[in-house]
């Protein structure tokens, strides 16, 4: 099974740093299914080390497997030996992401997000808190990673439009789903914290995920949360009608911007409307201002088309009242020859634009409490440092 490395990371300002007693939940929390039956325990950007094979293994055998409980170790430890430590948020916006020992054991002291989600984990935490790598329960959290249908064909994540909805890739992919909730449900549903859907591509194209969202009824476990990833443009009010029996269970939704105009969005959303997606952020932002749901993200992958962006696609994330504006550097996922590659990974600093990219992260509004600068923090730490300096 392939395993992505640290290769596409030359050009970073980044280096590993002293992690001793900040605790990531992740690997004591987190299991990731892929199609090609690959399991992890984290986001596949931010970690490429897989931890065991679902055609062979049950969830259960992966669970606790020596790979999985290496990967715990590293966190116990301090060494964080197989994160990527300039992909991962978590590793760089670590004061935001990871816990203290204290934080674990008074989640009470902090923000209402932290406290719930710590609160909701205390039975996994119990496990860092003893420094324990076998765990005996079985995950909370399941991203669900295995359909790549979309219907976007954006640039720096494929070379072309993928539809799975018939013939054997389909049915691969319905076999993998259908394993992974028979297998929880084995374990009990009410057991588990939540179902984040999708690590992979679009929920509201894909027949697997859709079918999932229309149709699972979420009343019958309360506790069961649900978070939605999509690139907004079919998150529509009809979409919305149809997941009627989870609208209880809707926890967090993210939707991808990647840009503050129609010109910029179509070149690197490449199929998607912006003026459908600006319409579907306003519907979702009047959901979240009526409880309907908790928490309202909008994502942005920067990237030499849109860095310049940057700071109007705040603004616009400020107009719809967002929970959170996330920020990612763009990732190496093959879709580019190298050259390519390297073309729009702004963020490296033999890049013609790098100073310009550094020289914007000085506004303010990055500042402002609805951002959360991810893997980019170090980039803003940096240049106002110089201005200190200076």
């Amino acid at each position: 099974m392939h395993t992505r490395g640290f290769e596409s990371n030359k050009g970073t300002i980044k280096g590993p740093k002293n992690m001793n007693g900040k605790y990531c939940l992740q690997p004591f929390t987190n299991i990731d299914i892929h199609s090609n039956h690959g399991a992890r325990c984290c986001s596949e950007s931010w970690m490429p080390s897989w931890v065991g094979d679902f055609s062979e293994q049950t969830l259960k055998q992966i669970w606790n497997a020596q790979p999985i409980r290496d990967i715990r170790q590293s966190v116990l430890d301090g060494s964080y030996s197989f994160c990527d430590w300039h992909q991962c948020p978590f590793y760089c916006n670590d004061s935001y992401y990871l816990y203290t020992e204290d934080d674990l054991l008074h989640p009470e002291r902090l923000s209402p997000v932290h406290a719930y989600r710590l609160s909701k984990y205390a039975p996994w935490i119990r496990y860092i808190l003893e420094r324990k790598t076998e765990v005996d329960i079985m995950p909370a959290n399941y991203n669900l990673a295995y359909d790549e249908t979309c219907n976007l064909a954006c640039p720096s994540c494929r070379n072309q439009r993928v539809m799975y909805t018939k013939g054997p890739e389909y049915t691969l992919r319905l076999s993998i789903h259908n394993k992974l909730l028979k297998e929880v449900k084995e374990n009990g549903f009410e057991n588990i914290g939540r179902f984040n859907v999708t690590g992979s591509g679009e929920p509201f194209v894909s027949k697997i995920f859709s079918d999932f969202l229309y149709n699972f009824d979420g009343k019958r476990f309360p506790r069961l949360d649900i978070n939605i990833q999509s690139n907004g443009v079919l998150f529509t009010p009809q979409a919305w009608e149809k997941m009627k029996k989870i609208h209880s269970n809707i926890n967090e939704v993210i939707v991808s911007l990647d840009a503050a105009c129609a010109e910029t969005y179509d070149k690197i959303r490449v199929n998607g409307s912006f003026k459908k997606l600006l319409s579907n952020i306003e519907f979702l932002a009047a959901l979240r201002k009526q409880g309907k749901i908790r928490r309202f993200m909008l994502a942005y992958v920067v990237q030499e088309k849109n860095f310049r962006e940057m700071t109007e696609a705040i603004r616009i994330g400020k107009h719809f009242g967002v929970d959170l504006f996330i920020f990612n550097l763009l990732n190496d996922w093959k879709s580019w020859q190298p050259t390519e590659y390297e073309t729009n990974a702004v963020w490296k600093v033999f890049h013609p634009e790098f100073k310009e990219f550094l020289e914007i992260l000085r506004d303010p509004l990055f500042s402002d409490p609805i951002v959360d600068l991810g893997n980019m923090t170090e980039y803003r730490e940096k240049i106002l440092s110089y201005e200190k300096v200076t």
